[in-house]
């Protein structure tokens, strides 16, 4: 049997619960999901698992990178050492604002 039409409706205005009621009834609901995601350098990151954290469910994801990279491989130029971190840490910003988590690093 159909519900009867006027409950398809919402209230009239002034009928249902008032602003502190909705309010209250959202916060008491809401749950933060933090994370943090710990490689050891830049390029260890999952980037699909990231986004789908911070962006599909929502949550608080910080990523934490161990080193900047400075002692890694540079296969695209001759950077070493000190200037290989200091792109490795640009190139990992410019990402971690893409999957939508905070970033930070152990030095």
């Amino acid at each position: 049997m159909p519900a009867p039409l006027c409950a398809q409706f919402p209230p009239a205005p002034g009928t249902g619960p008032g602003l502190p009621e909705t309010i209250e009834a959202i916060e008491s609901v809401r749950i933060t999901t933090r994370i943090l995601y710990v490689t050891a350098h830049p390029d260890d990151e999952s980037a699909a698992m990231l986004t789908y954290l911070a962006r599909g469910l929502h949550a608080d994801v910080a990523l934490l990178s161990l080193t900047r990279g400075e002692g890694g491989q540079n296969d695209l130029g001759p950077e070493q050492a000190p200037q290989l971190g200091l792109i490795r840490t640009q190139e990992l910003l410019a990402a971690t604002r893409g999957y939508g988590v905070r970033l930070y690093f152990t030095r």
